[in-house]
């Protein structure tokens, strides 16, 4: 089945279409191995059949001609198979003689006939009528149909030697299975071509060692369904059926409808997968050509995080300010996301909280609502729950009491009750008194605080793989998979609206809190400043990392926390962060400020190294 490269290969052929009420995408990469192999099909208009769509991959081993020739011979030999009726059944039948009689066709082909060529392919391919969905499988690539509700269906199932019925029939045509293989040599038990193994002219095709005859699954047509996938075991090799519908349905909540990025981005995540890996490591990994194709007819998901942009918007929404001892800067950056979901909140005189400040970051998703509502009444909700601005403890409750508040609130707004918004966002406030730093959080946006030197974490990130939060989401009836909340959102404490829809991402509510953790320190002179930043921030730096960053340029003379802001969320974005940027700088008054220029002086001194380079460069 071919060698490896030493790098893999990951240059795709990718192309969309529509048609019968359908959109697909295909997309295929060579990736690990040393030729590509795989064929494909994808007709959304067959005018030999009028009203159906047809799509199928060849998955070749031993050479690419088996593929090749099928991918381009399928089409023909179905329709005189075909008895032209819109019969599920009927059809079925005719993708099983149309399999047959395109294996027939083969073994006459010169190059086959004389030796020269050995090579095979597992064939998958489906119908799409009006009504059904009629799916034809030979071999080990997959067919998986997605439904609202986050249901799984299996189109097709793998043939491999070790499988019962498999292994029967193999052992009657003379044949063994040693290593999970046919003979020890083949690993799937069905399959175009590979006609070494098809040399009992006593046994009927479907009889021999390899059989070319599919297994046929027939599935109606349902409002419900969202989309279909076909992929070669390259992908299947890495991803259950459920992760990759899972990893799709993800993908369009990010709002992409174009279904050849959502193709190259499954195959680049197969790839992911194995990035850190060389052959011959026993786990799994995506080592042979991957191929992908998916069709979908109703898009339910919602867009959730945004897409990416084809550069990144880099204007920065940057204030500052001071009061109460402390002074601030804020900054907002939207990035390579093709909207900006972010809020906060940053006062330092507020009425009601005499001599008290409040800093917060909401990081939305799926949508900016609910980021923008919390940003709007956290103080006006924290203010109703009658709290003791003199006690940290009181302060600590009143902050769990007014995001769960908060959260009920969010149940009420038009758009979430008529079901236009299914948006939410993590959540990170801080309570700033003359003793004491109450810090509650929901999600994963962090707070960090930097004194005498040290940096001392004011929260922890809420993720579904932390054993706490896995125990209370099984508990709750769900489960962790791809460290996300059943698979698909990959934080487990947000404030998140509700929704009346069953597929959209709030339907994992009762499985995600709205109750923060609250963390409380009494002030010193020795504090520097809090750092509030979204996880755009911490994608790509560590605590220290950022602290480091941010006392650097404090070291430079820097005293204005706005353009302290803006140079980390610049850096961030150097080091390759995609998402939208928010930070929060407050500095306490021990923070220790050098001499320098600061940061004018720095971007100075960049713009001066970069003309330079251009200069040399031109000589």
């Amino acid at each position: 089945m071919g060698n490896f490269l030493s790098t893999p290969q990951t240059d795709k052929v990718t192309h969309v279409g529509e048609g019968n009420g359908i959109s697909f995408g295909v997309s295929c990469m060579q990736g690990w191995r040393t030729t590509m192999e795989d064929a494909h099909i994808a007709q959304a208009n067959v005018p030999a059949f009028a009203g159906a769509s047809i799509f199928a991959v060849f998955d070749g081993h031993g050479g690419n001609l088996v593929a090749d020739e099928s991918a381009v011979r399928f089409v023909d030999t179905l329709v005189k198979e075909h008895q032209h009726t819109n019969d599920p059944q009927a059809i079925g039948a005719g993708l099983r003689r149309a399999f047959l009689a395109l294996d027939t066709d083969l073994r006459a082909m010169q190059k086959v006939e004389s030796g020269e060529d050995q090579s095979g392919c597992t064939a998958l391919a489906a119908f799409l009528t009006d009504t059904h969905i009629i799916v034809a499988n030979s071999g080990d690539s997959r067919g998986v149909l997605a439904t609202c509700g986050d249901a799984v269906e299996p189109m097709s199932y793998d043939h491999k030697p070790n499988n019962a019925r498999e292994k029967l029939r193999i052992e009657k045509a003379g044949g063994m299975v040693r290593n999970n293989r046919v003979n020890g040599d083949l690993a799937v038990s069905r399959a175009l071509g590979d006609f070494y193994f098809k040399e009992r002219p006593d046994l009927a095709p479907e009889a021999q060692q390899v059989s070319p005859e599919p297994d046929i699954k027939i599935e109606a047509r349902s409002p419900s369904n969202e989309f279909l996938l076909l992929a070669c075991d390259g992908v299947w090799d890495v991803l259950t059926n459920e992760e990759a519908c899972n990893y799709v349905r993800r993908v369009m909540l990010l709002g992409e409808t174009n279904m050849g990025l959502i193709c190259e981005e499954l195959l680049d995540y197969c790839l992911s997968l194995d990035r850190y890996c060389t052959p011959p490591k026993p786990q799994k990994i995506a080592r042979g050509n991957l191929f992908i194709w998916i069709s979908s007819k109703n898009h339910h998901r919602s867009s959730s995080m945004g897409n990416f942009l084809s550069s990144p918007l880099t204007e920065k929404d940057t204030h500052v300010g001071s009061g109460n001892g402390l002074s601030f800067g804020v900054s907002c950056m939207q990035g390579w996301r093709a909207t900006m979901e972010d809020a906060h909140i940053a006062r330092t005189s507020i009425p009601s909280f005499d001599g008290c400040s409040i800093f917060a970051v909401f990081d939305g998703h799926g949508g900016k609502l609910v980021a923008d509502e919390s940003a709007l009444n956290l103080i006006d909700t924290l203010e109703k729950q009658d709290v003791n601005v003199k006690d940290k403890d009181d302060i600590g409750g009143a902050l769990t009491r007014a995001f769960l508040a908060l959260d009920i609130e969010h149940r009420q707004l038009k758009q979430v009750v008529s079901g236009d918004d299914h948006s939410g966002c993590t959540a990170i406030a801080a309570f700033i008194n003359d003793t004491h730093i109450v810090v509650a959080n929901s999600g994963d946006s962090r707070s960090v605080l930097a004194t005498d030197g040290g940096v001392v974490p004011m929260s922890y990130d809420h993720k579904p793989n932390n054993p706490g939060e896995r125990q209370r989401i099984e508990n709750a009836g769900g489960s962790v998979r791809n460290n996300r909340v059943n698979g698909d959102l990959a934080v487990c404490f947000v404030l998140l609206a509700p929704s009346p829809f069953p597929w959209a991402l709030n339907h994992l509510l009762w499985l995600v809190s709205a109750e923060p953790d609250v963390k409380a320190v009494e002030r010193t002179k020795d504090f520097e400043f809090l750092l509030l930043a979204c996880d755009g921030v911490w994608d790509v730096m560590s605590n220290e990392d950022a602290c480091a960053f941010v006392r650097s340029l404090l070291a430079h003379g820097e005293s204005n926390m706005g353009l302290i802001c803006e140079e980390v969320l610049d850096h961030c974005l150097s080091l390759g962060s995609r998402d939208n940027m928010s930070i929060v700088v407050v500095k306490f008054p021990g923070a220790r400020i050098g001499t320098g220029d600061g940061v004018a002086g720095l971007r100075k001194l960049r713009e001066a190294e970069a003309a330079k380079a251009v200069e040399l460069a031109a000589q």
